[in-house]
């Protein structure tokens, strides 16, 4: 996946819109997509909330007082050791997920509860994922303007002239996938 000229992330910034689903006249909910968008909002939350907490617990050693309790074990005792690379790896996706979730909250908290768009904290959690993808990125020794390049060719694959309503739900996961290995 490694090319020439990496794209810089204002390149990225810039051709990203080229995919882009516009709302020109903005969204109109009905009360049951507003439901299942509140109810999503909670649940998401409540999922980071204990993704945080097992980072907090296995990443940086904090006691907690919520036992993980993982049924499919049958009650056995039983032990995993993960190598510096499994555990970077899991912190990297852990934290993505966490900070992605919080991004979410304050979204979600500015257009369904009324609270002020909060610029400084948004553009943090973005620093705090690009954080954790710049983990992952030196683990799976990439460089982010390859992938931010690579991606850029699969969407154009999948939105040839602009974004596509029809070709966002019926894909060509095998041409996309071409893309993504090179070989296109």
């Amino acid at each position: 996946m490694t090319y020439e000229i990496p794209m810089s992330p204002e390149e990225y910034v810039f051709e990203s819109e080229a995919t882009e689903r516009k709302f020109p006249d903005g969204l109109e909910l009905t009360w049951t997509q507003f439901n299942d968008l509140y109810m999503l909002h909670k649940n998401v939350v409540n999922t980071g909330d204990h993704a945080d907490m097992i980072k907090r617990h296995l990443i940086y050693g904090k006691e907690h007082d919520m036992p993980i309790h993982l049924t499919f074990l049958n009650e056995q005792e039983r032990k995993w050791e993960l190598d510096q690379t499994k555990t970077e790896m899991m912190h990297g996706a852990l934290g993505m997920v966490t900070e992605s979730i919080e991004f979410f909250d304050a979204v979600m908290n500015h257009i369904m509860l009324g609270k002020e768009m909060d610029r400084v904290n948004l553009l943090e959690e973005i620093g705090d994922m690009l954080w954790y993808q710049a983990l992952v990125l030196r683990l799976l020794d990439a460089r982010m303007g390859d992938v931010m390049k690579v991606n850029i060719e699969k969407l154009r694959k999948r939105y040839p002239d602009k974004f596509d309503a029809h070709l966002a739900l019926y894909r060509d996961l095998d041409a996309e996938r071409k893309v993504l290995e090179g070989n296109e």
